[in-house]
């Protein structure tokens, strides 16, 4: 925009799949600091969204599904700076804050699919 650089898109883990996917993962670690789910799924749907893609089940178990996936990513950023494959702060601080944080999200979306089912 304007010259400069407006966006980003990130095609690494594109593939056809189910909405309620794309849902958890936008919801669960980038806007639940910042609404409810249920607010999150009201202007979801406000806005078009699919009502089917809204079970609360399928959102919490695509959410566990994200953090375990995001989990496995930043492992193996701190398995790289503990080997001495990669040295730069970032991947290190990566593996070192994040899985704590992810392992947290994992175990609070397995309690809300527990109580959803």
């Amino acid at each position: 925009r304007d010259g400069k650089l407006a966006a980003i898109l990130d095609w690494e883990l594109t593939h056809l799949g189910d909405p309620t996917e794309d849902l958890a993962y936008a919801w669960s670690p980038l806007l639940q600091h910042l609404m409810t789910r249920d607010a999150f799924v009201r202007v979801y749907l406000d806005h078009g969204g699919d009502a089917a893609a809204c079970d609360p089940h399928a959102v919490a178990w695509y959410s566990v599904w994200a953090h375990t996936r995001n989990s496995v990513y930043v492992a193996m950023h701190y398995d790289w700076a503990a080997s001495g494959t990669r040295g730069d702060i970032e991947c290190f601080s990566a593996g070192i804050d994040f899985f704590a944080r992810t392992q947290h999200y994992i175990a609070r979306e397995l309690d809300e699919a527990l109580r959803t089912a």
